[in-house]
Formats: C-alpha cells, structure tokens, sequence
C-alpha cells in the first residue's frame, strides 16, 4: 500500500540520444522506479516525456523537479500531484513486481 501521491512530471526537452536516460537517473538516484515512463517525438528537435511514479514524498518529488529543470537539454519540468488517482493498476504492477522479485531469487540465488 502506498503512502505518498501519485507524482506527474511533465518534461518537454530536446530530443537527443541523451535526454531520457540522463532524466530518467535522477528517479534512479533517489531509488525510484516510475510505473509508468512515456515518451513521444515532436518533430525532429522537441520531445514530451511524461513519468509517473507514486515511491517519492512531495518534497523529494519536488527536489527531482528542479533538478530536472536544470538540465541543459530540458526545456521545461513540471510536478504535479494526485492523491486520488486510482492506482489499482499500480498495485497490479506492484504485486507483479514483488513477484518477479521473489522468482529472480529462486532463479540466480
């Protein structure tokens, strides 16, 4: 059961080889896993990235934010919250997870 809201960054950023995975380690930093990462092509030069993630408090959700917004590829990084967004596929995706987790011990312990 999770206890944070549900966190939605709304990136807009150049579109390089670079940009999602030098984004996307900021989540890995602070050890989240998003459930949920898109990301589409605008074009030869712009690409909107959207990331939800529901394992980080407000104010860690809000440090990543600015950070995000201070990469030079970046154009514009903004956080909003959803305390009542229904999650029952992120539980789903959670119990999965816990699952996959337990095998991957069986399997390589």
């Amino acid at each position: 059961m999770r206890n944070n809201p549900v966190a939605t960054y709304q990136i807009l950023a150049e579109s390089e080889p670079g940009t999602l995975p030098r984004i996307l380690e900021f989540f890995a930093l602070n050890s989240s896993v998003p459930f949920s990462v898109s990301a589409v092509r605008a074009g030869e030069e712009v690409q909107k990235i959207v990331i939800e993630t529901d394992d980080l408090t407000e104010q860690r959700a809000r440090i990543i934010e600015a950070k995000l917004a201070a990469v030079f590829t970046v154009h514009t990084a903004s956080c909003s919250f959803d305390e009542q967004k229904d999650t029952h596929f992120v539980e789903v995706l959670h119990d999965i997870k816990a699952a996959a987790s337990q095998n991957s011990v069986a399997l390589f312990g």
